[in-house]
């Protein structure tokens, strides 16, 4: 009975504590742009990611003052700490046996994903290539808004819950159990009064 009651517990606190927080956490949405590139895709991935295509489309979109706005009390963000948050938000990656680079942009404004992840494209598209680099760069897909959030996958955060409740509440009880069968294990044998 004991490990009825200790499950039960251990396993409604974990489904809810996790159903909580995937709740409370806010919906990230994620876009993506696709470049079509001649060179070595991991140099590349690289050149999208450095200061000197990541600047141009911050001043684009004027990412210092919006961001200024929402993540700094309304000042202005200096192009170095706009780029910091924006690398965390970027995912740069090739495409397996392709000549594609997908540029994937997280935000929990949906548009927002998209309008950076295309100006991204386009300021990677524009950047100047050396004399010895001259490979051609297309953008093969504009990113478009996400029709739904991909953070927080609410339904693998809740069976997650679900299957951790399963396992704790499992061994809680098992201890519980243990515990009171090893107390009762314990106690000194009564003694027969008439001995």
């Amino acid at each position: 009975m004991i490990f009825v009651r200790v499950f039960a517990a251990v396993f409604l606190l974990t489904c809810i504590t996790s159903a909580v927080i995937t709740f409370i956490l806010p919906e990230t949405y994620a876009s993506t742009a696709r470049v079509s590139v001649d060179a070595d895709k991991s140099t590349e991935c690289k050149v999208i990611q450095s200061d000197a295509v990541l600047g141009p489309a911050i001043d684009k979109l004027d990412l210092n003052a919006e961001w200024g706005r929402k993540y700094n009390a309304g000042q202005n963000l200096n192009t170095t700490n706009t780029a910091l948050l924006l690398k965390a938000r970027l995912e740069v990656s090739p495409e397996p046996n392709t000549r594609l680079i997908d540029i994937k942009v997280f935000s929990e404004d949906k548009n927002e994903a998209a309008r950076i992840a295309n100006a991204i494209a386009d300021s990677y598209s524009s950047h100047p290539r050396s004399a010895d680099n001259s490979s051609k760069i297309e953008i093969v897909d504009r990113a478009t808004p996400g029709l739904a959030p991909v953070r927080p996958n609410k339904t693998l955060n809740l069976i997650v819950g679900v299957l951790a409740g399963i396992v704790l509440g499992s061994i809680a009880g098992g201890i519980a159990a243990g515990l009171v069968s090893l107390s009762r294990d314990a106690k000194p044998p009564k003694r027969d009064p008439a001995i």
